[in-house]
């Protein structure tokens, strides 16, 4: 995997950086019969998934590694347990620039290669069936365009979740943000334009701190909506470096080019800030999100990142709007608190979905943060990619994942499971199927973390095999093909 090591080049603006890329290039061309057996074996392992172009259209045409699979079937449990998040673009305090985090090791968390975990004995369904599976296959890279200053060699930087839309025209739009926000299109995600170009707000001139558009919602008239995080800075005195986000709304008639501010919907309470905090870029606030319309189209549902000073209220948390309220949001969002959707999106207290282990001000916080939601057409299921944060500079403790029936039951996620370790933040999918975004997936999508995608994953309903003897797969050139498939079936499938 990638080692991302962010440097500084010339003075310490925040924005003054060059990353390096070091990788270990196990790489070799795959012959076209492997290509045709793994994608033979990936439709009996999927069940003939409906989408594998993505795996078959790269046979030949570029040099892949053998897959990985990584086959992860999660417990149906529901229960509190964390959350959390911040901004990266910040010297860390030996002197180095920090982008994606440090990579953490934490071996015997993921089973070995070609192992697979199955269901619980006794563990929880959805709609009939076992537990959700989820499968990682190594993938070409795909990386978005995002903020690009090549004079600073700055290049597709993304520092958020980076939200997606189909517009009337039949273009695929994605925004991504670092600091400001930037727009870009194509025919489809493997396709868009470079570079991606900045997008207008009609109060830049005087709007404090930066804007980072991390959700949108495309209606059906070509009316887009979307969410911003924002920074605000100097609420502690004599600690400028440290902020408080809070969340905004916007309004576009043009597929996000220009945007009209509709203001400040989620914000934390007053005198709930900790300026002692040891946190490295919050003292509180709310930011770090994903929105989602429900599928009966009632309610928007606002997943969010929460640094209250108080750790009962520090954690991955949800708000909600009526849609009927999303061209006149303000005080129209209101919290999840103690059971009841009451209190209000500017001030307001919650109740986490997910509580932090342990507090985010204090030296070795240990919380999830900056969730990522999507509709699963295949599973009939919402769908939470988790980033985790293990000390006060946001080391990353690897990309879990949650799921629920029913947003509106904040406390009925599955506890979250982790399913790859990384050393990057802002773990998402992108559908592949025409429609696809970051809201909405099937059966196969992208899986992107920090910008950048390295595999294919797959959701499946259920495993109805035992997992296979740990045993290494030969793929001699010169045996038959169907014999291969054969002793590739057998293995899998005893």
């Amino acid at each position: 995997m990638p080692l991302l090591r962010p440097m500084v080049t010339g003075n310490s603006s925040p924005f003054t950086m060059r990353l390096w890329l070091r990788r270990k290039a196990r790489v070799r061309p795959a012959p076209p019969a492997v290509n045709f057996l793994l994608d033979r074996l990936m439709r009996h392992r999927l069940e003939s998934a409906p989408r594998m172009e993505p795996l078959s259209m790269y046979s030949g045409k570029i040099s892949v590694a053998l897959p990985l699979l990584l086959i992860i079937p999660l417990t149906w449990q529901s229960g509190p347990m964390t959350g959390a998040r911040g901004r990266h673009h910040k010297m860390l305090p030996d002197g180095r620039h920090r982008s994606n985090g440090e990579r953490m090791n934490r071996p015997g968390l993921l089973p070995p290669p070609g192992q697979a975990v199955l269901p619980q004995e006794g563990a929880r369904s959805v709609g009939g069936d076992a537990p959700p599976a989820v499968t990682l296959l190594d993938a070409p890279l795909i990386k978005l365009p995002g903020r690009s200053v090549p004079e600073e060699s700055v290049f597709d930087m993304v520092d958020s979740n980076s939200p997606a839309h189909w517009g009337m025209d039949g273009s695929l739009y994605l925004f991504t943000s670092a600091g400001s926000s930037y727009r870009s299109a194509g025919p489809d995600l493997f396709t868009l334009g470079r570079p991606a170009e900045s997008v207008a707000i009609n109060n830049d001139g005087w709007f404090p701190g930066g804007r980072w558009v991390e959700a949108t919602f495309k209606d059906k008239d070509g009316t887009l909506y979307g969410w911003y995080h924002n920074e605000t800075s100097y609420v502690c005195e004599g600690r400028g470096e440290v902020t408080v986000p809070r969340i905004g709304a916007m309004v576009s008639y043009d597929d996000g080019a220009f945007w009209h501010d509709l203001g400040v919907v989620l914000d934390a309470p007053p005198g709930s800030f900790e300026c002692g905090t040891y946190n490295y870029y919050f003292a509180g606030g709310n930011g770090d999100f994903s929105v989602i319309l429900d599928r009966q189209g009632d309610y928007f549902y606002f997943f969010m990142s929460t640094y209250h000073r108080d750790p009962r209220e520090q954690g991955v948390s949800v708000a909600r709007m009526r849609y009927e309220d999303r061209d006149n949001p303000v005080g129209k969002v209101f919290k999840y608190h103690e059971s009841q959707w009451r209190d209000d999106g500017v001030g307001g207290r919650v109740t986490p979905v997910f509580r932090v282990e342990s507090d985010w001000h204090q030296e070795a916080p240990n919380a999830f943060w900056g969730p990522s939601v999507h509709f699963n057409t295949y599973l009939g299921v919402y769908v939470m990619l988790l980033n985790r944060a293990t000390d006060s500079v946001w080391s990353p403790g690897g990309v879990y994942i949650s799921f629920s029936r029913d947003p509106a039951e904040s406390l009925g996620w599955s506890e979250p499971a982790l399913i790859l370790e990384t050393n990057a933040w802002y773990p998402q999918v992108i559908g592949l199927e025409r429609g696809g975004t970051d809201k909405v997936a099937g059966r196969v999508a992208r899986l992107f973390v920090g910008g950048e995608s390295r595999w294919e994953i797959a959701f499946g309903r259920h495993l109805k095999r035992e997992p296979p003897a740990r045993r290494r797969l030969a793929f001699p050139s010169a045996r038959p093909r169907g014999e291969l498939l054969e002793e590739i079936t057998r293995l899998m499938f005893p």
